[in-house]
């Protein structure tokens, strides 16, 4: 199921069709007919495969598949100088022939433009009482963009990957203490179509395949241990054979060293954070979320709020890029989900918060709130399937491919012996921690994040490392200013998905190494279980 001009040419006839139709009302006996301002839509195809295997083995005989075409279907009605209605309506599985679309798509226009006409008037009563009534929203710029993406649909399959696995799961059968393993191959494969009433049409493609390795055995105690590995290529092109071996070598170490790990107690420690780590650390505790427009200007973050524009809120010697144009990123595009541009923007620079990640409608809200012209720097990104439980995954401005530079860069080992001698020199502290890739969540309206890293090991003052169990650090945003205390080669790279209200949308991250002054360690739950029967019989 692709999408074609012929598509865009049916959405198109809709919104002619609809050009004079208006919602007709009267007000105190003056008449009134309210009509789209604008109207898009944006059309996602998505397909699906999937192969499963238990130590090499396939479970399944074929392929599991999905396919799925979603529609977001939205329209401004009211002309207001402090912004117009807004509705928007999300299909799942609509139909992309030409024919049947048009009339979907029209009937869908009768409840969208009804329902803005209510937003409208709704929001134009709340303006009695309130300065920034919720229900108007500022009229963003619309820039006619076309770009129809050349070239065929990615021919990958499953069974491009399937031997490079299977031979990475022989390798990795050969660990002692181990029972299975599970890995998996995925290959999504999307189309997206945006055509507005201001003559946009933008057809692109996305293709990523995901490989994934979960590895079930037992530590020294003989109770369950489980780690699993995944990783992502944006387009089989991206594929190396070599990361794949790597990655795989990478996870059997960590297999191996958490049989021995070690449970610490909570508290503050200093902390040692690897590239790999400190990405996520600054996505999750700055970017991604707490630099989202749509958080800023709606009241929803204040942490960095449009006061501190221009404020220094990072140690000088860090500057934080976002930029969706590197060839063959995983969060890379031409253009966003609104036919805005993408381009490469300096959310810190040297320090001083300098932008924010930006939609139409956030770029519109703080031009209101600056008194400058602000335009979309073509953030607006949503999940390939356009749908939850809720109904609709609604696009809103997104972190792509996040870059973290300093200035100021000593050797990682250098960084190491800093941590010992603070260790050392520290009365009542016996460890710092070194951590190497991570998790994470922020909570946007306190600033608060909770990080659970991949592989910890902590450092007592003669330099000794030991393997540490899970653990959780948590802080507060404000960290970033008074805690790193200096970052080191070299840097390294995360990649991975990134959740929010508009679905999980595919990102990475290129960073330094970080120290850290102090953090919150918290361990995870104590595992209390008794050994496997089985294992006892042996």
């Amino acid at each position: 199921m692709g999408l074609t001009e012929k598509t865009a040419a049916a959405i198109k006839d809709v919104f002619d069709h609809w050009k004079n139709v208006g919602v007709r009302i009267s007000i105190e006996d003056t008449p009134l007919s309210l009509h789209a301002t604008h109207s898009s839509a944006l059309l996602k195809v998505f397909t699906q495969e999937m192969i499963s295997y238990s130590n090499g083995s396939q479970v399944t005989d074929k392929q599991d598949s999905f396919e799925n075409a979603s529609l977001l279907l939205s329209a401004c009605v009211g002309k207001d100088i402090r912004g117009s209605g807004i509705s928007a309506a999300k299909v799942n599985e609509i139909p992309c022939v030409p024919e049947i679309l048009r009339l979907s798509v029209d009937r869908y226009m009768d409840i969208v433009v009804k329902t803005a006409a209510i937003n409208y008037l709704s929001g134009v009563g709340e303006s009695i009482a309130d300065t920034r009534p919720k229900n108007l929203h500022p009229n963003g710029t619309n820039i006619r963009s076309v770009y129809p993406e050349n070239g065929d649909l990615s021919e990958t399959s499953v069974f491009d990957f399937e031997n490079d696995v299977l031979d990475q799961v022989r390798r990795i059968c050969e660990l002692p203490g181990l029972r299975e393993v599970a890995s998996e191959v995925t290959s999504e494969r999307g189309q997206s179509l945006f055509v507005d009433t201001s003559g946009s049409e933008v057809l692109q493609r996305s293709d990523l395949q995901t490989l994934t390795f979960n590895l079930i055995g037992y530590d020294k105690g003989n109770r369950d241990l489980s780690i699993a590995k995944r990783l992502y290529f944006a387009g089989k092109e991206t594929y190396e054979l070599r990361k794949l071996e790597k990655e795989v070598g990478k996870l059997m170490s960590d297999f191996e060293s958490r049989k021995n790990a070690v449970c610490m107690k909570s508290g503050a420690y200093p902390v040692l954070m690897q590239g790999s780590a400190v990405g996520t650390f600054i996505h999750e505790t700055l970017a991604a979320h707490l630099l989202s427009g749509k958080h800023v200007t709606e009241g929803d973050s204040n942490i960095y709020s449009t006061s501190r524009l221009g404020e220094l809120i990072l140690p000088e010697f860090l500057s934080i890029i976002d930029d969706p144009t590197i060839k063959g990123g995983l969060g890379s595009y031409k253009y966003d989900e609104e036919s805005v541009k993408a381009e490469r923007i300096v959310l810190v620079e040297n320090g001083v918060l300098n932008n924010y990640l930006l939609d139409r409608i956030s770029a519109a809200r703080l031009s209101k709130l600056s008194g400058e012209d602000i335009h979309s720097n073509g953030r607006s990104r949503s999940q390939n399937i356009c749908f939850n439980l809720n109904g609709g995954l609604k696009p809103e401005p997104r972190v792509t491919n996040l870059i973290v530079d300093s200035s100021d860069l000593l050797d990682e080992k250098v960084l190491e012996e800093q941590l010992v001698r603070k260790v050392r020199d520290t009365p009542n502290l016996d460890y710092g921690l070194i951590i190497s890739g991570v998790g994470g969540e922020v909570y946007v309206e306190s600033g608060q994040f909770m990080l659970f890293p991949e592989i910890i090991w902590r450092v007592d003052s003669k330099g000794n490392r030991e393997r540490v169990k899970d653990l959780a650090l948590s802080g507060s945003a404000d960290i970033l200013s008074h805690q790193v205390l200096a970052t080191g080669m070299p840097y390294k790279h995360s990649y991975g998905l990134c959740g929010s209200s508009s679905g999980d949308v595919t990102t990475q991250n290129r960073a330094p190494s970080f120290l850290i002054g102090g953090m919150y360690a918290i361990p995870g739950k104590e595992d209390t279980s008794a050994p496997p029967l089985m294992e006892r019989m042996r």
